[in-house]
């Protein structure tokens, strides 16, 4: 992991801290050969039943970002993070318990594609960065879709990444 994101993520966890953010979450945004990783929360949930996200969730007691971004995405997914590549950005929202949140959202190469789901979501989907007109047939909140966008634009910007 690079100094510079590990140092940015010190940066956003006193500024959250500063701010009174009541919870601090983290969104994956995870890239690999131009597709997107898509989850659908299971119709039994409470919260956004059916609707589609990035993996992620809320920070354990006294965890970083980073470690909290890579742990729930291989909660969620299975996967585990080959490399961070970028921070695209922040939202901040009422959790249905009624605490002020941040969710820092973070873009990653995973290992592989072979994606393992935990109970908390029904379906999966690689959607294909190309197919941005597609977006809108999924089911999202709004600050989901601008975080997907958002990294839309970071990956096409950016040369491919090679690994040895």
């Amino acid at each position: 992991m690079n100094l510079e994101i590990e140092q940015l993520a010190k940066e956003l966890e006193q500024k959250a801290e500063a701010d009174k953010v009541g919870r601090i979450l983290i969104g994956v945004v995870a890239e690999l050969d131009k597709k997107i990783l898509l989850i659908q929360r299971s119709d039994q949930d409470d919260f956004l039943p059916g609707y589609f996200e990035i993996p992620g969730g809320k920070l354990d007691q006294g965890e970083n970002i980073l470690a909290g971004a890579k742990r729930e995405f291989h909660e969620e997914t299975g996967l585990e993070v080959l490399k961070m590549s970028d921070y695209i950005g922040s939202f901040d929202a009422i959790s249905p318990d009624g605490k002020n949140v941040r969710q820092f959202n973070f873009l990653v190469e995973p290992v592989n594609n072979h994606v393992k789901l935990s109970s908390e979501h029904s379906k999966y989907i690689w959607w294909n960065i190309n197919d941005e007109n597609s977006l809108n047939s999924f089911r999202l909140i709004e600050a989901m879709k601008d975080v997907i966008q958002k990294a839309v634009t970071q990956i096409k910007k950016e040369a491919p990444l090679y690994h040895n």
